[in-house]
């Protein structure tokens, strides 16, 4: 009896055993690749060290003794700013923090804002809120002046375009905002900290001709602002100089379309990235052209002015030489399905154990740089695309190459089709869809030749199986769950093939104006959308006899149908449609019982995995940024035991469930001990 009082005790003073108390602590076991580097970087104010954005933080380059950049994990960062003290600013648009670090690198202040900038002094941070733009001292970080939303009427900013400039001489602060009578093209406002009025910047500088403009670059004694003329093609963009002092303007034309620019620490050179592929040096003076760098991506000049740094590292401009690159950006990761074997994909091509890091094969016998790989889903093989347009077939067990499948030849760009920056022929892209059981893969590209454009290969049999001229894939998700080819014919019929064993059987025949949507989990269903009626028709794949089961008509305004699918029971019919180019699908979901239309908001009504092992399962978040780990048996009410970043990832768990493996679209692979 004393220990059952002693026990109630403890249990009252820590409290009873609680969900969160049993919740699943995920332990990072290892962590593959760094990621990609983006194309925003800053100088520190002595020229030592050039922050350079990366897709999971922020790399530190020592530019006097070049050596592996330190490292500062942020996630993904869109603005990187020094301050003429040496501390940094580094702002995220995929969460909305803004972080201020000191010179150690240690985070001092976040905020949460769209945008942020230092004055040219430092003394001044500007935040753009989204309802509001502060400005803050930044020695006591307490307000000094404020923008209020009642201020911004008819100022008003989209979620995907923010950024804010002070004036050199911090007179005035640059804002991006939408004019709505140019049609959703951004515009500059300009807000005056010593009137504190707010306007265009056309409107503030009396120059009519300031309209759907970006501003560029500021030159260091403010008297010049370069502002890029927004057109979408080679023909209209262009720059405007804005003498702040005057408020005329100065065309320059570049014959190129743009993307950033940077002026030199003097002011006497205009930096400018011809988008894509080339950098253009242009004397302000004589705007005459004095150089142009193969390479791309935000110029950024050291403060002696006698350095360039671009997306292919650091040049020295007295001899348009590299001085630093860093090629461990070139070292991505992808998993086998069973999350049992990566790939390690550099100057050479590895596989590796993901828990233990232990290289157990080395494919050799191909110097060309790889384009393109994937694992078979089984995990038996590896297929393989190089820049050399040539397709390998690999077995992963030993890292043999079996057999060189084809080589390719690209498109040559037309007279018509080549801007001067661009290479003589279209870029190649590869595509592999693999059977169900790893036993086929069809491999798509945009090559020269017809007949290699669409592969169909047996990768067991290591060799190539031919299709009846008359047919054609379907241009999506070529397979049913069951491993048979979807075909469409040129009088519009539907088949499906299994390429291995059988002919083609006929499923449907549909009118020219009759767009194939897709079939159900037992291909006993499909869908399509008919442009004449305008209505998604779903009926059954027996030829001789279909039977129909629904007429889902599509909104008039409706620009294309896309994400349809059946749920498991085939009872509701998923779909999307688009209906402008800037504003997101609009989903719909059809009760097939019923026959009307239910709430999308209504669903999921229970945990959709999108994978599991024998005890937990993983969900991602409507948002996709999170992935969320499951009891194997929870329900939709129950909460998540934890949650990991699920941002551009695919999750594996390793055949024992004792991991779990993220596989992210910048080449990281993180393993996670469960």
């Amino acid at each position: 009896m004393k220990s059952l009082i002693i026990v109630m005790i403890f249990l009252f003073l820590t409290g009873f055993p609680t969900e969160a108390q049993t919740a699943l602590e995920p332990v990072e076991v290892a962590r593959y690749g760094r990621g990609v580097l983006g194309d925003r970087r800053a100088w520190s104010p002595d020229g030592a060290t050039l922050a350079v954005i990366g897709s999971r933080g922020i790399w530190f380059y020592d530019t006097i003794n070049p050596a592996p950049p330190d490292f500062l994990a942020m996630g993904g960062q869109v603005r990187l700013a020094y301050a003429p003290d040496g501390r940094l600013l580094a702002g995220s648009n995929s969460d909305g923090v803004v972080t201020i670090l000191d010179t150690e690198r240690q985070p001092i202040q976040t905020f949460s804002a769209k945008a942020a900038a230092w004055s040219s002094d430092g003394a001044l941070l500007a935040l753009d809120l989204g309802d509001s733009l502060v400005i803050l001292d930044t020695q006591t970080w307490e307000e000094r002046d404020q923008l209020a939303a009642s201020a911004l009427t008819g100022f008003a900013r989209s979620n995907w375009s923010h950024e804010i400039n002070f004036s050199p001489d911090g007179r005035f602060v640059m804002f991006k905002y939408i004019d709505d009578d140019e049609a959703w093209w951004d515009n500059v406002a300009v807000w005056d900290l010593e009137t504190r009025a707010v306007a265009s910047i056309g409107d503030y500088f009396d120059n009519d001709d300031l309209t759907k403009m970006d501003v560029l670059a500021v030159s260091p004694d403010g008297v010049t602002i370069a502002l890029l003329k927004g057109g979408g093609n080679i023909n209209e963009d262009e720059i405007r100089l804005l003498n702040t002092e005057t408020g005329e303007t100065v065309l320059r034309e570049t014959g190129a379309l743009l993307g950033e620019a940077a002026f030199s620490p003097d002011g006497q050179t205009l930096a400018v990235a011809n988008n894509p592929y080339q950098v253009a040096l242009w004397d302000m003076a004589t705007w005459e052209r004095l150089n142009l760098i193969d390479d791309e991506g935000q110029p950024a000049f050291s403060p002696d002015g006698e350095r360039l740094a671009l997306n292919g590292g650091i040049i020295s401009l007295e001899v348009l030489a590299p001085l630093q690159t860093d090629e461990v950006f070139k070292e991505r990761f992808i998993a086998s399905p069973a999350g049992n074997v990566l790939l390690r994909w550099s100057n050479d091509l590895s596989l590796i154990d993901p828990v233990t890091g232990e290289t157990t094969a080395i494919l050799e016998g191909v110097e060309s740089p790889l384009a393109h790989a994937e694992f078979s889903p089984d995990g038996r093989w590896l297929m393989t695309a190089h820049e050399n347009l040539k397709l390998y077939q690999w077995e992963v067990s030993t890292g043999r190459m079996q057999i060189e499948i084809v080589t390719i030849k690209a498109v040559i760009r037309g007279p018509t089709q080549r801007q001067p920056w661009e290479p003589e022929t279209f870029d190649i892209y590869w595509h592999f869809a693999f059977s169900p059981d790893g036993a086929v893969v069809v491999v798509k590209n945009n090559g020269e030749d017809d007949e290699k454009r669409q592969i169909i290969w047996s990768l067991n049999e290591q060799g190539r199986l031919q299709l009846h001229p008359r047919y054609r894939l379907i241009p999506f998700e070529p397979y049913t769950a069951q491993g048979e080819l979807v075909l469409q014919s040129e009088d519009n019929t539907l088949s499906l093939w299994q390429p291995l064993t059988g002919q083609p059987r006929l499923i449907a025949r549909l009118d020219e104006r009759e767009l194939f949507l897709g079939l159900n989990a037992d291909s006993t269903r499909l869908a399509y959308h008919s442009y004449n009626d305008n209505e998604i028709t779903v009926l059954t794949t027996d030829v001789e006899n279909p039977i129909e089961l629904a007429r889902i008509p599509v909104r008039a305004d409706a620009l294309g149908i896309g994400g349809a699918h059946f749920s498991p029971d085939d009872r509701y019919f998923f779909y999307s449609v688009t209906i402008s180019e800037i504003l997101p699908q609009e989903n719909y979901v059809w009760d097939m019982v019923i026959g009307e239309p239910v709430n999308p908001e209504d669903f999921p009504t229970e945990l959709v995995f999108e994978v599991t092992s024998e005890r937990l399962g993983v969900v991602r978040d409507p948002a996709g940024s999170k992935f969320y780990i499951y009891s194997i048996d929870a329900t939709i009410d129950d909460p998540p035991l934890a949650e990991i970043d699920a941002r551009g990832g695919r999750p594996i768990f390793t055949p024992d469930g004792a991991h779990l493996i993220v596989v992210y679209s910048d080449g990281v692979v993180v393993v996670w001990g469960l």
